[in-house]
């Protein structure tokens, strides 16, 4: 089968690892193979280059459902995160600046008992 499907290749070797998790390792049959031919033929005759279609529907921030790219996707996200960091922030903030007003309280209580 290789010798029908990949006539121009020599050796090919998995080498992948946790360092690499994905490399492949491939030895032409002789020097003077072209490497670009090579690889459009890979390309064409194996599973190296495979094309996916997606259907990227989704509810953005109006509310609305949309057929999104990807560049509108990724800048919606970044936009709900920054909200989403604001929103839990200013929570604290706010606790804290509860807290605080509590101990403004014992403050003169405080400076009395320290008399």
């Amino acid at each position: 089968m290789r010798a029908k499907k990949l006539p121009m290749v020599d050796d090919l070797r998995d080498e992948s690892d946790h360092e690499n998790p994905t490399r492949i390792v491939i030895v032409p049959r002789s020097n003077r193979v072209d490497c670009d031919q090579l690889m459009d033929h890979l390309f064409a005759s194996t599973d190296l280059e495979k094309s996916y279609r997606v259907n990227l529907n989704m509810i953005g921030l109006d509310g609305r459902p949309q057929v999104k790219g990807l560049h509108g996707i990724l800048s919606e996200w970044l936009t709900f995160r920054r909200q989403t960091v604001r929103r839990r922030l200013e929570h604290r903030l706010e606790k804290v600046l509860a807290r605080l007003h509590i101990l403004e309280a014992y403050s003169p209580l405080t400076s009395i008992l320290t008399r």
